[in-house]
């Protein structure tokens, strides 16, 4: 992530993105800007680019325990490496 910017000469927190020449402060947000991840809202499927900007929806468009209870019982749900065996198989 940090490749794709420059550190601007005399400033602790400003960057350039070498992509499209912004300058930033906070450089993992802006690099979902280009390389956008897939947070998905457990309740309605709204797709955000960014997590906090999933949290935010949750906080005022649902209740946020549900949400986070959703989420939670997705994850609980989900095979760990562990239990996924070398053919495939769970």
């Amino acid at each position: 992530m940090k490749m794709a910017f420059d550190r601007l000469p005399g400033c602790t927190n400003l960057h350039r993105c070498r992509l499209c020449g912004k300058v930033v402060t906070h450089i993992r947000n802006h690099y979902h800007v280009h390389f956008p991840g897939r947070f998905v809202c457990p309740i309605c499927q709204a797709t955000y680019t960014r997590s906090d900007n999933l949290r935010t929806h949750c906080r005022y468009k649902h209740a946020l325990s549900e949400a986070l209870a959703k989420i939670s019982s997705a994850q609980d749900n989900k095979p760990s490496a562990a239990d996924i065996s070398t053919d495939g198989s769970v």
